[in-house]
């Protein structure tokens, strides 16, 4: 299968498929799965923390993933709290229905700012970077 993101490299060491990816100043995580569970959860956090190095302005961008699981979910919230806590800023984007449905009834969306799109996560972020 083809990464969503062809300049990108894909992480193999981890038991979660995602391509990473730098745009200006943004690094791109786009989740290449159709779940964030137990089973890669904890995967996308390791990953997370290693490209922390690259910055502070990310996008997790969940464009193939259509079920989450309360580890998946902490998962995000994890990633959030981490770049939070040293002034950055995360942006979450194509989140199918179910998904955002989910993070709406437990109020994670409250907390996690969600975009339609990549492209608008992106640009939003890097218009920050400029203020």
């Amino acid at each position: 299968m083809e990464p969503r993101y062809p300049s990108a490299s894909v992480d193999r060491r981890s038991a979660v498929k995602v391509t990473t990816d730098t745009r200006g100043r943004v690094t791109v995580l786009g989740v290449d799965e159709t779940r964030l569970d137990l089973s890669n959860a904890d995967a996308l956090k390791k990953l997370f923390t290693d490209m922390l190095e690259q910055g502070n302005r990310f996008v997790i961008d969940m464009g193939p993933v259509r079920f989450l699981d309360t580890y998946g979910i902490g998962a995000l919230l994890w990633c959030w709290m981490r770049l939070n806590s040293c002034q950055g800023e995360l942006r979450v984007s194509s989140v199918s229905g179910p998904v955002r449905e989910l993070l709406e009834l437990v109020k994670v969306s409250d907390i996690l700012e969600i975009r339609d799109s990549l492209e608008r996560a992106i640009e939003e972020l890097e218009l920050e970077g400029d203020a």
